[in-house]
C-alpha cells in the first residue's frame, strides 16, 4: 500500500518538531526511511542558526557506517544552507562518545594504559592472537567470535573511527 500525502505531511510535522525542539537533548527513534537523518540535518542547522557553538553539538549514531554517512549528510546540508562551521560539529558512535567522555573526565587514569577502541582488524588479528596465547588453547576464528560474543566486556569493539577522543 503506498504512503498517502496525509502520512507524509504528518511525518514531516514530527521531523520538524524534533529538529526545532528547544530541549538540550533530542532523541530520534524511528524505523528506516522515516526521515531521521533529515531531522538530524535540520536540527544541527537550527542549533547553529540559534548561535550554539558547533563544538557543543554532538550527533550520536550506533554504527561507524551510519555515523560516517550522517556526518557527510549533516555537513553537506548545513554548508548548502550557509553554515560552514558545521565541520566542527562532532558526529560519533555511542561507543566513541562514551570513551571520549570517560577520558575527558579523567576516569580512565586508574588503568595502566589508555583504553582504546579497537577496529575489526585489531580485534581479529591482535586480540584474538593474544587470547589464544593467554588461554593456551587451540582457537579458530569462529571460536574467537563466539568468545567475544559471550564476553563483550573484555574488549571495546570499534564502532567509530570518527572521534578525536579515540
Amino acid at each position: 500500500m503506498p504512503i498517502t500525502q496525509a502520512q507524509i505531511l504528518a511525518a514531516e510535522r514530527v521531523q520538524h518538531a524534533a529538529a526545532h525542539d528547544a530541549s538540550a537533548r533530542v532523541r530520534v527513534v524511528a524505523g528506516p526511511g522515516t526521515g531521521k537523518s533529515f531531522a538530524v540535518e535540520e536540527r544541527v542547522l537550527w542549533l547553529l542558526n540559534q548561535g550554539i557553538p558547533p563544538e557543543e553539538i554532538r550527533v550520536v549514531s550506533f554504527t561507524r557506517a551510519s555515523a560516517l554517512d550522517l556526518r557527510g549528510r549533516v555537513q553537506s546540508y548545513c554548508s548548502r544552507n550557509g553554515q560552514p562551521a558545521v565541520t566542527r560539529v562532532r558526529v560519533n558512535t555511542l561507543h566513541s562518545l562514551a570513551l571520549g567522555t570517560l577520558r575527558a573526565a579523567g576516569l580512565l587514569t586508574a588503568y595502566p594504559s589508555d583504553p582504546l577502541v579497537l577496529d575489526n582488524w585489531e580485534v581479529e588479528t591482535i586480540f584474538d592472537a593474544e587470547f589464544r596465547h593467554v588461554q593456551g588453547i587451540g582457537s579458530t576464528r569462529s571460536r574467537n567470535m563466539s568468545m567475544r560474543m559471550r564476553h563483550p566486556g573484555s574488549i571495546i569493539k570499534l564502532q567509530d573511527g570518527l572521534s578525536e577522543a579515540c
